[in-house]
C-alpha cells in the first residue's frame, strides 16, 4: 500500500563520496593542474581545486516538486522518523488559498454548517455509526477528534469510550469551538474535553491519547508536517492514527474535489509514514464511494 520514498537512493551517494562519481571527475582536475604547472596561470590552479564534480548532486538549496513532499529540498531526503519530527515544515503544494477562511469567520453561521455536515446525503455522516464501530474503541480509551466540526463523531466517541474514557474535540474554528462546548453541555457528554488547536498543533499533552481521528480534515492542514509531529507526540506508544479523506482520481472524482483536495491517498500516506508512522490497514465500508479509511500506527 505504501511506496518507499524515492529520495532514499540519493542519500547513499552523499554518504559515500568516495565512489564512482569521484573517479569520473579525476581527469578534469588532472588536466587543470597540469595547465597550472606548465603555463603558470594562477587562475587555473584555483579552478582545479574548486571545479564541481560533474556527477555530484546539484545545489542543495534547489527545491523539488516531488509529490511525496512538496516542501522537502531536492538534496535532503526525509527518512521515516521515530523521534516525532516530520519532514521540513511548509505550506503544501496545491493547497487552495484560504481553504480554512470560512471556518475562521467571526460570523460563522453554525446552523448552515450543521445542515451541510450532518445531512444523510453526506456519506461519512450516513455511515457514522459503522465507522465508529469499525474502529473498535475500547472502553476507557482516549481519542482525539481532530477537526471535530459540529461534533457528530465526538458524541458517538463519548458513548464508545464510556465514563472512564476521554474524548478530545480539537478545533481551530472559534465558531465550532463554541458550538462544541454548548453541545457537550447540552447532551451531557461527560468524557468530552473541547480543545482549541492551531494551524500547527493539536495542543494535546504528550502520550495523552490512544487514537487520533481525522475525518475529511487532513487535506485542510496548512502545515501538515508540524501538525503530524504534534499528533505523534500526543499518541501513546503503539497508538493509532485514523485517516478518512476523499479519493482523488482524475476522470472519476468531481472537478470540485480535484481542486479542493490537494493530493490523493498515496501522497497523504507517504507524508504520514515520513512523519513517524507505519501503515496498519484499510477499513472498507460499503457505501463510502468517495472516501477511504486508512489506519496507521505510531512507529516506535
Amino acid at each position: 500500500m505504501h511506496a518507499v520514498p524515492k529520495p532514499q537512493a540519493r542519500r547513499s551517494r552523499r554518504q559515500h563520496p568516495l565512489g564512482a562519481s569521484i573517479s569520473a571527475g579525476i581527469p578534469a582536475r588532472i588536466a587543470a593542474l597540469f595547465a597550472a604547472l606548465l603555463l603558470g596561470l594562477p587562475g587555473a590552479l584555483q579552478t582545479a581545486c574548486t571545479t564541481r564534480d560533474p556527477q555530484a548532486p546539484a545545489d542543495s538549496s534547489a527545491s523539488t516538486s516531488d509529490s511525496t513532499s512538496a516542501s522537502a529540498p531536492a538534496s535532503t531526503p526525509s527518512p521515516v522518523s521515530t523521534s516525532g519530527e516530520a519532514p521540513a515544515a511548509g505550506r503544501p503544494e496545491g493547497l487552495p488559498e484560504n481553504i480554512n477562511a470560512p471556518f475562521l469567520a467571526p460570523d460563522l453561521a453554525i446552523d448552515d454548517w450543521i445542515e451541510r455536515f450532518e445531512g444523510e446525503s453526506r456519506a461519512v455522516y450516513a455511515h457514522r455509526e459503522a465507522i465508529v464501530a469499525a474502529l473498535g474503541l475500547a472502553p476507557g480509551s482516549a481519542i482525539a477528534d481532530i477537526g471535530a466540526g459540529t461534533g457528530f463523531f465526538t458524541a458517538l466517541f463519548d458513548a464508545a469510550v464510556g465514563p472512564g474514557g476521554r474524548v478530545h474535540a480539537v478545533e481551530i474554528s472559534p465558531g465550532f469551538l463554541a458550538h462544541l462546548r454548548a453541545r457537550a453541555k447540552r447532551e451531557a457528554l461527560s468524557s468530552v474535553e473541547v480543545v482549541e488547536g492551531n494551524e500547527r498543533s493539536i495542543e494535546l499533552p504528550p502520550a495523552s491519547i490512544d487514537v487520533a481521528f481525522l475525518c475529511d480534515v487532513y487535506h485542510h492542514f496548512e502545515h501538515p508536517a508540524q501538525t503530524l509531529a504534534s499528533i505523534r507526540s500526543a499518541l501513546r506508544p503503539g497508538g493509532t492514527l485514523v485517516l478518512i479523506d476523499f479519493e482523488r482520481i482524475p476522470g472519476v472524482t468531481s472537478a470540485y474535489l480535484l481542486g479542493h483536495v490537494r493530493a490523493g491517498r498515496e501522497v497523504f500516506s507517504d507524508e504520514i509514514v515520513r512523519a513517524g508512522f507505519r501503515v496498519r490497514d484499510e477499513i472498507e465500508l460499503e457505501g463510502l464511494e468517495d472516501n477511504y479509511i486508512l489506519r496507521f500506527t505510531r512507529a516506535d
